[in-house]
């Protein structure tokens, strides 16, 4: 299921967040103040957030977030340093959001990238990847999204040696009555389906308007069809925002961008998708719980 907003508002953060409904508790501790003043207006801030389904994964199920997750999160972002963020050393895999993240039966987790175009705009996405279908390419075993990395990603994965693919595709496709789709850990089965959901924020410091940010958050799905394969199932619930800083920061001066660079803008809002998918299944580590084992296809791959 791809849901797109077209009727957006402005708004001052984003939450993406693992657990389905119990997660919406830390979204109030995100605003910064109960509202702010603008000359004679008011303003009230808007957090929208987003909940990937990730329940029956192991841990604790009666455990819930807290107020105090969003303010730690808010923290921890704001510390964050700008080296961390470029080597994603911090800031990609199972944290956050994608510590239940699982991808065709692998461990999956939240990824970032960003790509800084010719006239100056920057774009950039944060995905956390929980998709029923699977990530690799099943004749080779590499990830299907690998071949879009930049040299900024880090190296790019070797070849799957041919001992392992074996394995490989088996955890991914374990059901061998049902080959097109990979089932979601152990002790899955015909009556309790698998529930998935990727979640994505595309964001640039060009400024756009309502209906472009729209636009950009509907092409931005391309990047998860480039690292998912089948993508946006009727067992998916997928979601994209498409967020314009208005040209804060260090946007370039000037007018709204022009049809050409606005097409630039929608390329590098997929080709981020598909880079943060990638990133973020790379800095997975495979995980064992009660409710089952997801290895990674770092593991997998390479041991």
């Amino acid at each position: 299921m791809t849901l797109l907003i077209a009727r957006s508002v402005s708004f001052s953060s984003l939450i993406p967040l693992n657990s389905t409904g119990y997660s919406i508790a830390p979204t109030p501790t995100i605003v910064p103040c109960p509202a702010i003043s603008r000359g004679t207006e008011w303003l009230v801030p808007i957090v929208p957030g987003a909940a990937l389904f990730d329940l029956g994964r192991g841990g604790e199920f009666r455990a819930r977030p807290t107020a105090d997750f969003g303010r730690s999160a808010l923290q921890a972002a704001l510390d964050m340093d700008s080296a961390n963020l470029e080597s994603g050393s911090a800031s990609n895999g199972s944290i956050g959001a994608g510590c239940g993240a699982v991808a065709g039966n692998l461990k999956s987790g939240l990824g970032q990238a960003s790509i800084v175009l010719a006239n100056g705009m920057v774009v950039a996405a944060l995905v956390v990847c929980n998709a029923a279908g699977s990530p690799i390419d099943p004749g080779n075993g590499d990830l299907l999204g690998a071949r879009h990395l930049l040299a900024v990603d880090g190296r790019r994965p070797s070849a799957v040696a041919a001992d392992r693919l074996a394995a490989l595709n088996e955890a991914v496709y374990r059901r061998p009555d049902r080959p097109v789709f990979a089932f979601d850990g152990d002790n899955r089965g015909p009556e309790n389906p698998i529930q998935h959901t990727t979640l994505a924020v595309v964001a640039t410091n060009a400024p756009l308007t309502k209906s472009r940010c729209a636009r950009m958050a509907a092409v931005a799905h391309d990047g998860m069809a480039r690292a998912v394969n089948p993508v946006h199932t009727m067992f998916d619930g997928d979601l994209v925002f498409g967020v314009s800083t208005g040209g804060a920061g260090s946007a370039p001066a000037g007018n709204e961008p022009d049809p050409l660079e606005f097409h630039e803008i929608l390329t590098a809002a997929a080709d981020v998708v598909t880079r943060s998918i990638v990133r973020g299944m790379l800095a997975a580590r495979s995980t064992s719980t009660a409710a089952g084992n997801w290895p990674s296809w770092v593991d997998l791959a390479h041991g």
